[in-house]
C-alpha cells in the first residue's frame, strides 16, 4: 500500500471506528490525531504561529480558488525554513475556527485543504457559502454510521463559471454585511449587549454524499498525489 492509499484509508475509515455522537470539534481533533499517526504526516499546528501575514493571505486565497500553481518550493522554504521537505504537515483550523478549511495539508509539493462534515439527514450545508475548489471532503452520516471521502471536483460546477460567479456574489454579500453591521451596531449600542443579529449564508447541498464518492477515489488520488509530488 503506497502513501496515497494509506492516507485515503486513514481518513475514509476514521468515523466508523469512533463513537458517532462526537461533537464537531471533538471529532475534528480526533480525526487530526488519527491522521498524524501516519509516519509521513506531521503535526503542523506550530506553523500557525510562524506564518507571515502576506503568506497567510495567499493561502486563504488559494483555499478559496484552488490555485496551487501560485506556490513554489521557494515560497515554502522562505516561510517555513525549519521543516522536513520529505514530510507532509497537517494543520487544524489554519485560519481559525470561523474560516474554512477545517484542515490544511502543507508539503513541498503544495497545499491541500480538507473539509470535514457530518449530518443526520445525509446532506451537507456549507456555512461559508460554497465548498470551494480542489478540496478533499470527508463526510459522516450519524444515523447510518457511514463515512465517505470525495472532493470538490465531484461537483459539476467545480471547473465552470458557476463557481467563480458564486465566489464573486459571496464577496459582494460579505461587503454588504459589513456595511450593514457598521450601521446596526451603533444603533443598538446604547442598549448594551442585550441585542445582536446574526446572518448565515448556508449553501444547502442536496446531493447524497454516497453518490459523490467514487469507489476508485480517482479525484481524491489526483489531489493527494499532487501534495505528495507523485
Amino acid at each position: 500500500m503506497n502513501n496515497t492509499e494509506k492516507l485515503i484509508k486513514q481518513i475514509r475509515n476514521f468515523h466508523c471506528t469512533y463513537d458517532n455522537k462526537f461533537h464537531t470539534k471533538e471529532r475534528e481533533h480526533a480525526l487530526f490525531d488519527e491522521i498524524i499517526e501516519l509516519d509521513f504526516i506531521e503535526d503542523g499546528n506550530f506553523l500557525k504561529n510562524s506564518i507571515k501575514l502576506n503568506f497567510r493571505n495567499k493561502l486563504v486565497n488559494f483555499c478559496k480558488n484552488g490555485n496551487n500553481k501560485n506556490f513554489s518550493l521557494i515560497d515554502f522554504l522562505q516561510n517555513y525554513p525549519n521543516i522536513d521537505l520529505d514530510k507532509i504537515y497537517l494543520i487544524h483550523e489554519p485560519f481559525g475556527s470561523q474560516m474554512a478549511p477545517d484542515f490544511l495539508f502543507i508539503s513541498s509539493g503544495g497545499f491541500l485543504p480538507m473539509e470535514d462534515k457530518k449530518s443526520k439527514k445525509g446532506s451537507i450545508s456549507w456555512n461559508t457559502g460554497s465548498m470551494g475548489k480542489r478540496k478533499l471532503i470527508s463526510y459522516y452520516n450519524e444515523i447510518l454510521n457511514e463515512s465517505r471521502l470525495f472532493t470538490s471536483l465531484e461537483y459539476e460546477f467545480e471547473n465552470g463559471k458557476t463557481m467563480d460567479e458564486m465566489q464573486e456574489l459571496l464577496e459582494e454579500y460579505r461587503l454588504a454585511e459589513k456595511e450593514f453591521s457598521a450601521k446596526w451596531v451603533p444603533l443598538f449600542k446604547k442598549f448594551g449587549k442585550k441585542y445582536s443579529i446574526s446572518s448565515r449564508k448556508d449553501f444547502k447541498d442536496n446531493n447524497k454524499p454516497s453518490s459523490l464518492e467514487d469507489p476508485e477515489f480517482k479525484n481524491v488520488k489526483i489531489l493527494i498525489n499532487e501534495l505528495l509530488g507523485v
